[in-house]
């Protein structure tokens, strides 16, 4: 049985960061993130992982990232338990973009 998370805002807010989402609290530790991408500059989308909501976050690794663009998409991504999450997109986003991210446990 599948145990999932609510889901939560991991918006881009290009006033903050035009690359770097807001950090997103999954409320849990989980194994992985399904994501929602609304049609966005084409990009690859990157996660980056921390162990604290306001500490260092770093890339989890390669297997974590996909090609986003104009079209909305899903993606899920194996983050191996970990409950603190930003997005990374690899070109500057040209507009504020509203992701939504929930946890999954298997």
């Amino acid at each position: 049985m599948s145990l999932y998370g609510e889901w939560k805002d991991c918006a881009f807010d290009i006033s903050d960061s035009t690359t770097i989402s807001d950090a997103c609290d999954l409320g849990n530790n989980y194994e992985y993130i399904q994501v929602i991408y609304p049609a966005m500059t084409a990009c690859t989308m990157s996660v980056y992982v921390c162990s604290s909501l306001g500490g260092t976050y770093v890339p989890l690794g390669n297997s974590a990232s996909a090609t986003v663009g104009a079209s909305a998409s899903a993606d899920t991504y194996a983050i191996g338990g970990y409950q603190f999450i930003k997005l990374i997109s690899s070109t500057a986003q040209l507009a504020d973009r509203a992701v939504i991210v929930r946890g999954l446990r298997a």
